[in-house]
């Protein structure tokens, strides 16, 4: 087994987070790990074994944590920053603050967030005439993606609440002057888009 980390991660937890035992055939003979979630005293086998992609044995059979598959709940939103800093400020401080962290926050840099201009049509378009207008060049922008996963209303909750900060912190940071009756108008519509 690699030790892996995907885009959900931040919700799910890395592979170690994940696995609650293990068993291998080992030339010593079997080691197998306890199901006990943690322990106090003692290096912990499971994370030793974890990455060690064969080099202590063979893995022959795993305890994985599961989650209930539950993609009606999933809510997905998405900011355009000037530049990378201001992506990168919004970013950490959107997962150092209280309200609890959506399942992915990924901010593209510039060359990937052109080709998902491009990818999703806006290159060409009102949309993007406006966004160079207000100062979002290509080759500068870049894209923040976000979900939020789970329970129905934690989705709601954390989505709402990382595009309110997120708002907030775009607010602070456009020196030009941003009318926030605009920010909240685009907020509302999100809301109700995210609903549908």
């Amino acid at each position: 087994m690699t030790r892996v980390a995907g885009q959900n991660s931040t919700f799910y937890g890395k592979i170690e987070d994940l696995v609650v035992s293990q068993e291998y055939i080992t030339p010593a003979g079997k080691i197998k790990t306890s199901e006990c979630p943690a322990r106090a005293t003692g290096p912990i086998i499971d994370r030793i074994l974890i990455g060690s992609e064969g080099a202590y044995g063979i893995l022959m059979t795993i305890t994985l944590r599961v989650f209930k598959y539950m993609p009606e709940n999933t809510k997905r939103f998405s900011f355009v920053f000037k530049n990378r800093e201001d992506g990168k400020t919004a970013l950490r401080e959107t997962m150092q603050s209280q309200f609890g962290q959506p399942s992915v926050l990924r901010l593209s840099d510039p060359e990937e967030t052109s080709v998902a201009m491009n990818m999703y049509g806006v290159e060409g378009t009102v949309i993007n005439k406006i966004m160079k207008i207000r100062g979002f060049r290509s080759g500068e922008r870049c894209l923040l993606l976000g979900t939020a996963d789970g329970d129905k209303e934690f989705t709601k909750l954390i989505a709402n609440e990382a595009c309110l900060f997120i708002l907030d912190f775009f607010l602070f940071l456009d020196s030009q002057r941003l009318v926030k009756n605009l920010a909240c108008d685009y907020f509302v519509l999100y809301q109700k888009l995210s609903e549908n």
